[in-house]
């Protein structure tokens, strides 16, 4: 129906049904949209913060009128008006709503008609319960909605700082206990350690004061169409008085002089961020003030277009905290935006794929409308290009971004495997540039499943057990409920190893559900629930789907074996287990051993453990070695086998220990592979004093491997559990860095002999010490290339710091020492850590235990003397990976003046890409007359002068004609010289692509939006409605990349493994 068909008058009568949703979790809601005949999708943009479009939305939540609220739409006015009511007979009816709501419809072109409206609500009321979160906030829900665009089902949640003191960024909400199968969590951004989705919120200036309120939409997946609840939490930090300080920053631009930066006050609309979040914004004279966390140690600063500045912050708690900001102009500064997907859900994009619509979503989740779009760009899981997909795609009139050939798509698309990445730049009618990107894997196969009740309980009830399967090695997770017959199904799932967990407490007893599977097509799987009373090995997790396999099986995969490996495969020899004391007594340890065997069937061993009451420790050893070391597996090869330890028991069965790998992940996750093929020794010590405290209890000991592929070259493992404990660190993780960087963290940069990081990254240790034991001091060294440097040597202090019995925390870069590594020319590729802590025992003796941690990369200096421009960033922006280091030295004659490379540890310093040291930006390849060689921006501003002279070349003035002449030469001579110098930059093989010119800011009347792309490939521009020749001819080079705000700098993008 067109608007203008609309009646003066329409009453819209909604009969609902007396089935509110369960628990009461969110109240039930109603909404309206117009909806376009066509694509279905709503006609009116509104300030819906869901992003769905509706003109209202009434959550009916008990109250005698319900809770309204209007969103602002283009078009239309949507108000509400008292009316009046009555309860009808029978009193069981439907209570229709004390008030109506007036629509007018404006007409899109001209015209003063409207079109109105009136709507009469009805609807039951359902109560919503406002949940809280240790008395800091409390939350509450709005009713489900559908929306459109997502096709999920969306609720707005209203956070409130019910505290005395801000919380600060980043802030989230995890949701929890969701009460039906197939509903999830669509715009989740991870997963907490308990696997349930968190969603991101976006808080003003990225503090939620004492009594404000945040809104965060949370959209949910729900493939069955069921009623469902939730559960949230959120997340966040406090700042208080012990935690915090106030900061006043004052912004400067780059004077040009090395020796003294601070240039003329930057002024107003500077934006400063923390760890990627605005905190505020500078006032006219460039200042600001705001609170921040006392550990944060980098401040960025951004203004558009190319205005970038870091600082490095040492706060102290109190007043007087201040720093400047030098602001250089050769950055890249993009408006805020994420991309989305449509057909993209969890990461998952079907390999059916039919259509592909991307969409720039701004903060408060509507389209940004695009109208230029610069670029599509393919990557895959290490940043490598798979090429540029730009011309494949064109945009829809609401800037949404879609793909008119899906056939040519789909072939640049489909077969290509592991974690793929596309990047968007695109411009608005403002010239905003905005550049974000969004990830997805490919998905092949159907997974169902059924679970199985035990042998120990064959009653168990099955339904309502949540099932949470990994593609092991990738950021897939999937998550769902089991039916009341115990079968269940995840969304289609990409290749890989998928492990499936499940885990319920019935019968006073803990019952859990695993399994690893090699994903390569269609499954079903059946999933035992077992408990330390049942046997593991008469009960296996299996695929019924999976063909068995022949005894006599040699290989089956897709790539072939090297001859030299198609014999029997002899597994590396594994150290014996460490068997130091660990309490008086011959209580006998549990062991197992398993060494994997034929495709794709675990070998299994399961072992018990008497432990006798009273007893405070025990302690797990085991070690795995694999004969697919190191040829298989460094080349991550579909040889990937399957490994794990289960350790469980006690009185009620619980898990203490759960520990799934697939071997190639082990180049970079713990437990790292050592040069002879095993792990080395592990050992984790649990407390179980609470188990054991009012009688003995037997803890079960579970292990597996699996060889995947084929079954050659087989993995092994042996592993032990004893009573008692000694000193020893379980594990390694880095803490949150206060800075962005747009990395897997594994980068560390080492710095010349003599010298220390400006900024400190820090690890926490989860150790374990006999009972009585103090923590003495912890060393921290460097190995790199056979040498070592100590890190730190330290008791417990400021850099040291002692959390709880099972908690340290400590500085791991040079802070407190020197670096002593040779760094000139970088010895090498991958660096360790070695760990020793020491402790005092209670009789008085000294206890010490050591780790190594491995697959840390080091970034080292840029070679010295080479020539730089712009400003110098805080902690160095010439951090290069070794490959990177050595093929500068290889190929000088290629580069120029370089400005950034990467920041200390890959930080974020204003330009895309930059976070492995692989990533090269140098001055331009041709100088104008009148432009300053220390800035990119400065002969960027020359060439779009030298171009808007070109038609004074047909002036009558003899003086501006002899500037057109001028301007014709030198417009030339950068053509050519940068056609040449990117030609011998694309001649090396090493150089992967070459991002320049596209367009630029301040060209007003030079034509076309990638006007600098059309001039340097065809030489010719238009200029005042003029078009100019510049006669040098067309030129392609597959290498170059015309990239938004890149028009003051050249990037070369290098090969980033190394």
């Amino acid at each position: 129906m067109s608007l203008p068909a609309l009646a003066a008058q329409i009453t819209f009568t909604l009969d609902l049904t007396h089935l509110g949703p369960q628990g009461g979790s969110a109240p039930d809601a109603l909404s309206l949209y117009f909806l376009d005949p066509v694509s279905g999708l709503p006609q009116f943009p509104s300030s819906d913060p869901s992003g769905a479009g509706a003109l209202f939305r009434l959550d009916l939540n008990g109250s005698d009128m319900g809770e309204l609220t209007i969103f602002d739409a283009a078009d239309v006015t949507v108000s509400a008006r008292p009316g009046t009511h009555s309860v009808p007979e029978p009193a069981s009816w439907l209570l229709v709503l004390p008030f109506a709501l007036l629509l007018a419809l404006r007409r899109r072109t001209g015209g003063a008609a409207l079109a109105l409206c009136v709507l009469a609500l009805t609807g039951m009321p359902h109560l919503a319960r406002a949940d809280s979160l240790n008395g800091l906030v409390s939350i509450s829900k709005s009713g489900l909605v559908l929306n459109r665009l997502t096709n999920t089902y969306d609720s707005v949640i209203t956070v409130t700082n019910i505290s005395s003191a801000p919380i600060s960024a980043p802030f989230q909400l995890t949701v929890s206990a969701i009460s039906a199968a197939g509903v999830t969590v669509y715009n989740s951004n991870g997963v907490d350690t308990q696997d349930n989705p968190t969603v991101a919120a976006t808080l003003e200036m990225g503090v939620l004061q004492p009594g404000a309120k945040v809104t965060v939409p949370v959209k949910f997946v729900n493939r069955k169409q069921r009623a469902f609840n939730f559960a949230l939490a959120a997340s966040g930090t406090i700042l208080n008085n012990a935690s915090s300080t106030q900061l006043a920053v004052r912004a400067f631009h780059y004077s040009g002089n090395p020796g003294s930066p601070r240039g003329a006050a930057a002024g107003a609309g500077v934006k400063l961020s923390v760890n990627g979040v605005l905190r505020a914004v500078a006032d006219a004279s460039g200042q600001a003030s705001f609170l921040l966390p006392l550990d944060v140690q980098s401040l960025s600063a951004r203004r558009a277009p190319s205005h970038v500045g870091t600082a490095e912050l040492d706060l102290r708690r109190g007043t007087g905290n201040s720093v400047d900001i030098i602001l250089s102009d050769d950055g890249e500064v993009y408006a805020d935006a994420a991309l989305r997907i449509d057909q993209v859900q969890h990461l998952l994009l079907p390999n059916s794929f039919s259509n592909l619509t991307l969409r720039l979503i701004g903060p408060n989740e509507s389209t940004i409308k695009i109208t230029d779009l610069a670029t599509v760009e393919l990557f895959n899981s290490i940043g490598q290009s798979l090429g540029d997909l730009t011309s494949l795609f064109a945009l829809n009139a609401d800037g949404s971004i879609m793909a008119p050939d899906m056939a040519a798509l789909r072939s640049r698309i489909v077969g290509k495997s592991g974690r793929l990445t596309l990047a968007v730049t695109g411009l608005d009618a403002q010239e905003n540039v905005y550049r974000a990107t969004a990830s997805f894997h490919l998905t092949r196969n159907a997974v169902r499943g059924s679970l199985a009740a035990p042998p120990s309980f064959p009653g168990l009830q099955l339904g309502g057990i949540r099932i949470v399967g990994k593609i092991l090695n990738t950021d897939v997770v999937a998550y769902t409920l089991s039916e009341a017959d115990g079968s269940f199904d995840f969304p289609n799932l990409p290749n890989g190893n998928l492990s499936i967990s499940a885990e319920t407490f019935q019968n006073q007893r803990y019952y859990y559900g695993t399994g690893v599977f090699s994903l390569t097509g269609a499954a079903n799987l059946n999933i035992p629930l077992l408990s330390s009373l049942d046997d593991a090995s008469t009960a296996p997790a299996s695929n019924k789907l999976e063909a068995p396999v022949p005894e006599g099986e040699r290989i089956v995969g897709y790539n072939a074996r090297r001859p030299e490996d198609m014999k029997t495969g002899q597994e590396p020899a594994l150290p014996a287990l460490d068997r130091r004391a660990r309490q008086a007594g011959t209580l006998v340890p549990a062991t197992v051993s398993v060494v994997a065997g034929l495709r794709n069937v675990p070998s299994t061993q399961t072992a018990k453990l008497a432990v006798p009451k009273g007893t405070a420790k025990v302690t797990l050893s085991y070690n795995v070695a694999s004969a697919e070391y190191p040829y298989y597996i460094t080349q991550q090869s579909v040889y990937n086998d399957v490994w794990g330890i289960k350790v469980f028991g006690g009185p009620q069965g619980t898990q203490l220990f759960d520990l799934t790998r697939q071997i190639n992940t082990q180049l970079t996750q713990a437990p790292i592979w050592l040069s002879d093929g095993t792990t080395g020794i592990i050992e984790k010590t649990f407390d179980v004093r609470a188990m054991a405290r009012d009688s003995d209890i037997e803890l079960t000991l579970t292990a597996f491997a699996t060889n995947i592929g084929d079954s050659q070259l087989p993995t092994s493992l042996n592993a032990r559990i004893e009573v008692g404990g000694s000193l020893s660190i379980n594990s390694v993780a880095p803490l949150d860095d206060s800075w962005v960087a747009y990395n897997d963290k594994s980068y560390y940069s080492v710095p010349e002999s003599g010298r220390r990081n400006a900024f400190q990254r820090r690890n926490a240790f989860d150790v374990t010490k006999p009972e009585g034991a103090t923590i003495t001091g912890l060393k921290v060294e460097l190995l790199a290339a056979g040498a070592s440097s100590v890190v730190l040597d330290e008791a417990p202090g400021a850099n040291v710091s002692v959390v709880d019995d099972k908690t340290l925390r400590s500085t791991v870069t040079f802070d407190s020492q020197s670096s002593t590594v040779n760094s000139v020319p970088p010895p090498t590729n991958a660096i360790q850590y070695r760990y020793t802590l020491r402790a005092k025992a209670a009789d008085g003796s000294m206890l010490s235990a050591e780790k190594t941690d491995t697959g840390k990369r080091p970034l080292w200096r840029l070679p010295s003397g080479l020539p730089r421009y712009s400003l110098r960033e805080p902690g160095g922006d010439d951090w290069t990976s070794q490959r990177t280091y050595n093929w500068i030295e290889a190929n000088l004659g290629l580069l120029r003046a370089i400005n950034d490379i990467s920041g200390e540890h890959g930080k974020d310093l204003g330009h895309a890409g930059h976070a492995r040291g692989s990533d090269i930006d140098m001055y331009h390849l041709y100088t104008f007359q009148g432009a300053n060689a220390g800035s990119g921006t400065s002969n960027y501003v020359q060439l779009v002068a030298r171009v808007k002279d070109l038609p004074k070349q047909k002036s009558s003035n003899l003086l501006q004609r002899a500037q057109g002449l001028a301007a014709l030469a030198e417009v030339t001579a950068w053509i050519l010289a940068s056609r040449s110098g990117l030609d011998a930059l694309a001649a090396n093989a090493d150089v992967q692509q070459i991002g320049y010119i596209r367009g630029g800011p301040g060209s007003a009347g030079i034509a076309g939006a990638d006007w600098g792309y059309r001039l340097l490939t065809t030489g010719l521009v238009t200029v005042d409605g003029a078009e100019y020749d510049l006669n040098v001819g067309s030129w392609a080079n597959a290498k170059y990349r015309a990239w938004a705000n890149h028009h003051h700098h050249i990037h070369i993008t290098l090969d980033p493994s190394d």
